[in-house]
């Protein structure tokens, strides 16, 4: 899935989580649902496939990335 989600979302695979988001949000903006209520169904409904496949992508890889990044240590 990973390379599928860099792909869906536009962006090469050694981006980090900045640039990771900003794409995501860049195309929540273009296909979120609320922007297609007036439309017809069938372009309505192709908006929120994207926008689920952007979203499924998004969480990937921002899971992905959040475990190669070294975690603070906890302060006791």
């Amino acid at each position: 899935m990973s390379n599928q989600a860099f792909a869906i979302l536009g962006i090469e695979p050694t981006t980090d989580g900045r640039i990771i988001r900003s794409a995501f949000l860049r195309l929540a903006r273009i296909y979120h649902p609320d922007r297609f209520v007036d439309m017809p169904d069938d372009v309505r409904a192709e908006a929120e496939r994207r926008m689920k496949e952007a979203t499924i992508a998004y969480e990937s890889l921002r899971t992905a990335k959040s475990k190669d990044e070294p975690h603070p240590a906890p302060i006791d």
